[in-house]
Formats: structure tokens, sequence, C-alpha cells
């Protein structure tokens, strides 16, 4: 009974403390968004069902798999846009899901919301280096303009990943590989 009356003060004291140790502190914690949690998770099965399927050149002329698709992402877009107006999306991980989730949508204008959201999620300390390069990548393609981080591929006819273009003179190998983007001379 001891070791239980003891275990219980402990937790009666933390509770009284901690809570109070941060907000003094400055420090809120933050729990992340469960919805947009599923949401990206759903984003990403539908992904990789094409790679289970064999790739791109397996699942183009599938009509109703790529309605469904479409149909998906665009309600999920829909989904964390309210999120979002909502005040919903907390964590540097809720800005980091929904960042993809914008990257997936149709318009340039999502592909810059989602650049935007990939920054918030860095400045709230998520790692979202990469992503932040590869939204900023498709908005330039999607405007007309060449990529400059080298994130961005398309697929040809035989299923091979060929890299969009890059304008090489704005970005060096050295400033892609601080945001995680691979060097371009090392996959010469």
């Amino acid at each position: 009974m001891t070791v239980f009356k003891s275990l219980f003060s402990f937790i009666v004291l933390w509770l009284a403390v901690v809570p109070a140790a941060f907000s003094q502190s400055g420090m809120t914690v933050v729990v992340d968004n469960i919805e947009l949690a599923n949401m990206f998770a759903e984003d990403q099965a539908i992904r990789h069902e094409i790679d289970e399927r064999g790739g791109w050149v397996k699942v183009k002329d599938d009509k109703a798999f790529l309605v469904r698709w479409q149909a998906e992402d665009a309600e999920r877009l829909a989904r964390a846009q309210k999120l979002l107006a909502a005040g919903a999306l907390k964590s540097g991980l809720d800005f980091y899901r929904a960042a993809f989730i914008f990257q997936h949508g149709q318009r340039p204008e999502d592909y810059l919301k989602a650049h935007h959201l990939a920054v918030i999620a860095v400045s709230k300390g998520y790692d979202a280096r990469w992503i932040s390069a590869a939204t900023l990548d498709r908005y330039l393609l999607a405007t007309g303009k060449n990529q400059i981080y080298g994130t961005q591929f398309r697929s040809n006819e035989r299923d091979e990943d060929v890299r969009e273009p890059v304008d090489l003179g704005i970005v060096s190998d050295a400033e892609r590989t601080e945001l995680k983007v691979p060097a371009l001379a090392d996959e010469e």
C-alpha cells in the first residue's frame, strides 16, 4: 500500500507542478490533430497503392482509379482548408501533413499554400525542409518556370522517372543538401 500511496502522491504533485512550470516558461503542450493525421495517412496510402500496382504506367489507363484518386485528394484538400480556417492545426507536424495534402492539389495556388504550410512547420521546429523545397519546385513548374531544387519528376512511357527542368543558377548543391534534397552533381 505504501508504494501505491507514493505513486499517487507523485502523480498528484506532477499534475500540480508540471502545468505550472509549462505556463511560467511560456511552453505549451501541443497535441497533433488526429483528423489531419488520418487524412495524411489516406493521402499517402493511395500513392503507395500506385507503387504496389506496378507504377504509373500500370494505373494511368485505369479511369476508375484516377477518378477516385482525384476525388479523394480534392476532399482531403477541402477538409484541410476548413481545419486551417478553424485554427485546428497547432503543431509543426500538423502543418507538415497539411503541406503534403496541399502539394497534392491541382492548382498553382494549392502548391504555394503547401509551401507556406511547410515553412510554418519548419518555424514550429518540425523538420519539413524537403517538403518546403518540393512545394516551391512544384509551384514554379505549375507557373511555367523551371524548378530550382530538382525535386520534381515525371514518368515517361517506360515508367522511368525523368527530372523536370531545373534552373541551375539559383540554388547550389550545398544549399540543396541543407533542405534534404540530393545534390544534382551526385546524380549525374
